[in-house]
Parts: structure tokens; sequence; C-alpha cells
């Protein structure tokens, strides 16, 4: 039996060290992405919409929502 709880032991033992690496990695990931991520954005949106297309005109997820909104709230 002592081989059994020395196993179970040792894989709680390997999970937390696999637990702490997980969360210390997105810990220092977060800020890091976060800082380049304006970046990485205006890189994809050059790279897949080139200015010799024509201008993009995207919008936040929801301004397309409270858009309708106000017309329906002016439109009585």
């Amino acid at each position: 039996m002592n081989d059994s709880e020395n196993t179970l032991i040792a894989h709680l033992a390997a999970l937390r060290c696999t637990l702490l690496r997980g969360v210390a990695v997105t810990a220092f990931l977060y800020p890091v992405g976060y800082l380049i991520s304006p970046y990485v954005i205006n890189a994809l949106v050059q790279w897949s919409f080139p200015k010799s297309v024509g201008e993009l005109h995207y919008f936040a997820p929801m301004e397309v929502f409270r858009g309708q909104c106000n017309f329906y709230k002016y439109a009585k």
C-alpha cells in the first residue's frame, strides 16, 4: 500500500509543478501579448486587406446593435 501512496503523491507533485508552470507562463505572456497585440492586428489587417484594394471599415461587436437600437428608438 505504501507504493501506491507514493505513486499518488508523486503524481500530485508532478501535477502541482505542471500547474504552477502553466500559471507562471500565462502570467508572463498575458502582458506581452497585450503589448504586441495592436501591432499584430495591424499587420494582419494590412496583409489581408491591402491599401491598394480600398479602405477597410470595421466595427466593434456591439456597435451595429447599438446603432439599430438608436434607429428604432427615434423611428417612432
